[in-house]
């Protein structure tokens, strides 16, 4: 019984050593932040509505709720490209805006970013913060799944050549 109860903390031990270790890697086009997880579709470069030195990239993503609870989520965005620039989405709204409210269990949603960055820069790397301590839609505390499955932070490259620009 005791050898039992060792595998099973040991193994416990290792799954947790797992997620935390996924969490931080940003070639991965899907990761799990909470009871959520954030899969990157793509970006893809437009044409600015209103500059003429600048140009629109969009970055597309899709969400699934895992957990057993519905999810509400905010977060911030970050575009990192070269020439050390970032911008952040949300000084315009997009057309299909990234949103998650009331997302049910093995529920899916899409949208994207929308960033007006300066022509000649390329994008390397898309950022995700939460912008709220919990995924919970009533302000209650997250469940135990999205507190093991918690990391600051979603980071990912698209700077690959999979990812349509």
């Amino acid at each position: 019984m005791r050898h039992n109860a060792l595998f099973v903390s040991w193994l416990l031990v290792l799954v947790l050593a797992a997620s935390l270790s996924d969490a931080g890697d940003h070639r991965k086009t899907t990761q799990r932040i909470g009871d959520l997880t954030i899969t990157l579709l793509g970006s893809e470069d437009r044409e600015a509505r209103r500059s003429t030195d600048h140009h629109t990239v969009a970055v597309s993503l899709r969400a699934e709720n895992v957990g057993k609870h519905a999810v509400c989520a905010r977060f911030r965005s970050t575009l990192k490209t070269t020439f050390s620039l970032q911008y952040h989405a949300g000084s315009f709204p997009s057309e299909q805006p990234f949103q998650i409210n009331e997302l049910l269990p093995g529920e899916k949603t899409e949208g994207e970013y929308e960033f007006l960055v300066k022509d000649g820069v390329e994008p390397l790397e898309f950022d995700l913060v939460p912008s709220s301590p919990t995924q919970s839609c009533n302000g209650g505390t997250d469940s135990f799944s999205a507190m093991l499955h918690s990391t600051p932070e979603l980071k990912f490259d698209l700077a690959q050549p999979s990812q349509k620009h």
